[in-house]
């Protein structure tokens, strides 16, 4: 991002200003004006557009200069919108058109939301899955395969001795590949959940070290 290039923390900060000032101007209307302010709160809420430090939107999209582009743009036409509300507020019929125009940009930036949140997930998963081994967790595997064979229609999982012990005859050779990839898939999600806890960790940890 360049020196004097706005963030999206500071965009987000200027809608919210001129949101204000627009109340502050529309008498009676002032209840239109909050209702789309909420919803604004909420889309910066939900996509960390105020966090500070690693969990801020402008860090999150440090590698996707376009996405971070777009961002900033809608903020922009957003704050353009605010400001035609202010110019117009003494004008009914043309202040119900920049309310209009208020909804459409809120609503772009409610889909691009949804499109924030389901790339950074993949993006997150392929970085976990760079990192999974599937030997790494033993105990859980053994765990998978014994649900996996111990069905109504195979045999006993275990057999007992002449001498009365009871012996295990899990036998991961009789998975089918299509298990073995059932197996393999809950091992991976297992792992990303892991890297998802060590990740949510190191963000409250960065939070608590920049309130």
């Amino acid at each position: 991002m360049e020196q004097n290039e706005p963030s999206v923390v500071m965009l987000t900060k200027l809608c919210i200003s001129k949101f204000e000032e627009v109340i502050t101007l529309v008498g009676p209307r002032h209840v239109v004006v909050e209702t789309r302010l909420a919803d604004f709160n909420l889309w910066a809420d939900g996509v960390g557009a105020l966090s500070k430090s690693g969990s801020s939107l402008d860090s999150r999209l440090q590698g996707r200069a376009n996405d971070l582009a777009l961002v900033k743009n809608v903020l922009i036409t957003l704050a353009d919108c605010l400001n035609y509300s202010k110019e117009v507020a003494g004008d009914e019929k043309k202040f119900d058109e920049s309310i209009q125009n208020l909804d459409s940009t809120i609503g772009n930036l409610a889909l691009m939301r949804v499109a924030i949140r389901r790339t950074g997930r993949a993006s997150r998963n392929r970085r976990a899955n760079r990192t999974f081994k599937p030997d790494e967790q033993p105990e859980f595997r053994t765990h998978l395969e014994c649900i996996v064979l111990l069905r109504p229609s195979e045999e006993a999982l275990f057999q007992q001795t002449e001498n009365g012990a009871c012996v295990a005859r899990l036998d991961p050779f009789k998975l089918s590949p299509l298990q073995n990839r059932l197996i393999e898939a809950n091992l991976r999600r297992r792992h990303n959940f892991y890297v998802a806890q060590i990740r949510s960790k190191h963000q409250k940890e960065a939070l608590a070290d920049n309130p």
